[in-house]
């Protein structure tokens, strides 16, 4: 009974995708896709990222770039190594709980929760799970 109500708590949400430039990302897209959107970027220093959302065929893909390029950025590895998928994220309503299920369930937490401009300050997290990678949970 537990198990159902812990899935039936999560919501898909977006794909994060580093990006050394998100306004070239926009472009990219733009021509391969001939999307039109001007979206926002948002600058995240507690994290040193910006970010931005597109709309790709029905999926929400965040860009993250860093941005401050002489200080630590959480993308910085994975850009360096030309891989720039990131990460699945997933919405929660109560982010400590879904942490606690996920890690009983083997996931590492990387992250702790910390307000994130790009979702209004409410809280986020990281955790790994082995074979799947880093997975970004969201408080909604």
């Amino acid at each position: 009974m537990q198990d159902k109500i812990f899935r039936n708590d999560l919501e898909f949400e977006h794909i994060g995708v580093a990006v050394s430039s998100i306004k070239e990302c926009f472009n990219i897209f733009g021509n391969l896709f001939e999307l039109k959107e001007d979206a926002e970027i948002y600058e995240d220093p507690l994290q040193n990222i910006k970010i931005s959302f597109i709309n790709l065929a029905g999926t929400k893909i965040e860009l993250i770039e860093p941005l401050d390029k002489d200080k630590k950025s959480p993308v910085d590895n994975i850009i360096q190594k030309n891989i720039s998928y990131y990460h699945l994220c997933f919405r929660t309503k109560c982010l400590e709980k879904t942490i606690l299920q996920l890690v009983k369930r083997g996931a590492i937490e990387a992250v702790k929760p910390i307000p994130a401009v790009a979702f209004g300050n409410s809280k986020i997290a990281f955790l790994f799970i082995k074979h799947l990678g880093m997975i970004e949970l969201v408080e909604k």
